[in-house]
């Protein structure tokens, strides 16, 4: 198999732009990976905020809102709120307005 693999590598040497765009292609994926890496720590970090400044107040600030643990309780579920909010999956009724209700300056 691994010789397969080797000869259509030069197969597709021998076709220069063929090799150019699958070297393209390659370049790219592996700068889409540290993107997607650096999406990854900024979520992070706004999940443990999140975490602190809503999910630990939910008991007390946000005792109306039924889903407060449900999408703040953890930085698990913070991080997959923030993703939701980035993505605008159903961000300004579920997440966005009982936040608003609260802390203002989050939003």
């Amino acid at each position: 198999r691994i010789l397969k693999l080797v000869r259509l590598i030069k197969i597709m040497y021998m076709f220069k732009k063929l090799w150019m765009i699958a070297r393209g292609f390659m370049q790219a994926v592996k700068t889409l990976g540290w993107v997607g890496l650096l999406l990854l720590f900024v979520i992070y970090a706004g999940g443990v905020f999140m975490t602190i400044m809503v999910g630990y107040g939910c008991t007390e600030e946000y005792d109306d809102w039924d889903l407060c643990f449900d999408h703040f309780g953890t930085v698990p579920r913070s991080m997959f709120t923030l993703f939701q909010v980035m993505t605008f999956e159903s961000w300004s009724t579920v997440i966005a307005r009982p936040v608003l209700a609260e802390k203002v300056w989050l939003v």
